[in-house]
């Protein structure tokens, strides 16, 4: 594993204490912000360890995710006896997507070996007494502070589940799926689908960049536009191509409607959130999302876990374009903004190549789940590769 520094933070702690008040208790911690130094970093660190990086849905509350983390944290330090640093978490955003990150600083395959059907167990049997606050104030005083605030120890165990379901997301897709064989129409113009996807990219306080890209099953066409204060730009192609595709009466595959529908507002382009917004209401946007949930029984189904445990592969992972995109900011916290045409090349073209995959990737698994839900229809089954 290699780690790059990217920026540095202060950490600024008042000198008072504030209470906050929780339940029948009152507690009394110390404020502190995070406050970026801009300037360059360097250096490396390089061990031999490993990581686990995961894509969330894109309604997740990442505050409380870092609670449910910290406490998932202090159920295997109770519980099983696992040290507090021996797993790591980050949470970050990418634009309007999140992802989870683990690794072990010092690599002991804990990620890999632990039975986390039965961690899922022990955070249902945990219960927080006076030494569990105090492991998770030493853990994440941020975390600690949102779970003082709201007295919520039960929501603090929820999301504590929902991070381990992200976990256990491989086995139970493939124990779902264990000697099925779902043949998958191959893509074309003549079934009258395309698959759109965007991410957005906020590279400073007013500059926001937006990939898109719309897959019709045969062509993909893509483009990176953006919005500088006010004023939008970059967009030819893509409200070209969604136009021509709605008048020939296409219906188009979306992974989350209302994260789309909120993407397309922030590109700057008001005419493609419009046009989402009206194809929604007349029935021709499809949601693989939801689909994915329902047919695989699943809590969570973020779009890459759904691809790597199918064995369709990509090039460009989510966690890539997130490394870019923070190589690309802290440039322009150097250079300013006005500079992003120079610096955001790579970011752009990752980012376009990413969205890419994810139209023909979305394409595909909204076909496979569309058969799989044929099959348990007693519907006949149609020709094409096989998803097993």
């Amino acid at each position: 594993m290699v780690k790059t520094p990217n920026r540095v933070y202060w950490v600024v702690r008042s000198g008072k204490y504030r209470p906050v008040t929780a339940g029948d208790r009152t507690y009394f911690v110390v404020d502190r912000r995070s406050l970026p130094v801009i300037g360059p970093t360097g250096g490396r660190y390089r061990d031999y360890t490993y990581g686990i990086v995961v894509e969330l849905e894109p309604g997740e509350d990442l505050e409380w995710m870092r609670v449910g983390l910290a406490t998932l944290m202090v159920v295997l330090r109770l519980r099983m006896g696992i040290e507090l640093e021996s797993i790591v978490y980050s949470l970050a955003n990418v634009g309007d997507r999140k992802v989870m990150s683990l690794h072990e600083p010092e690599s002991a395959g804990l990620l890999e070996t632990l039975d986390w059907s039965r961690v899922l167990e022990e955070v249902e049997a945990f219960q927080p007494d006076d030494v569990a606050d105090v492991l998770m104030e030493q853990l994440d005083e941020q975390a600690r502070l949102t779970l003082l605030t709201s007295g919520r120890w039960d929501l603090a165990k929820a999301w504590a589940r929902r991070a381990v379901e992200y976990l256990l997301l491989r086995e139970r897709i493939v124990l779902r799926l264990a000697g099925v064989e779902v043949p998958v129409p191959r893509p074309s113009r003549a079934l009258k689908l395309a698959a759109l996807d965007a991410v957005t990219l906020p590279v400073g306080e007013q500059v926001n960049l937006v990939a898109a890209a719309v897959y019709d099953g045969e062509v993909v066409t893509s483009e990176v536009g953006w919005r500088e204060f006010f004023q939008p730009g970059g967009w030819e192609e893509i409200p070209r191509a969604v136009g021509s595709l709605i008048d020939s009466g296409f219906t188009f595959v979306v992974y989350d409607a209302d994260s789309a529908v909120k993407t397309l507002q922030e590109s700057g382009s008001a005419s493609l959130a419009f046009m989402l917004s009206g194809l929604r209401e007349q029935g021709r946007v499809v949601e693989v999302l939801p689909l994915a949930r329902r047919l695989l029984n699943l809590e969570v189904a973020p779009l890459e876990s759904l691809a790597e445990v199918i064995g369709w592969g990509k090039e460009i992972s989510l966690d890539a374009v997130r490394r870019e995109l923070e190589r690309s900011t802290s440039l322009l916290q150097e250079r300013g903004e006005a500079s992003w045409p120079r610096f955001t090349k790579y970011l752009r073209a990752r980012a376009e190549e990413y969205v890419r995959e994810n139209s023909i990737l979305l394409m595909k698994l909204y076909l496979a789940l569309r058969e799989l839900e044929g099959r348990s229809n007693g519907r006949p089954r149609a020709s094409g590769s096989t998803l097993k």
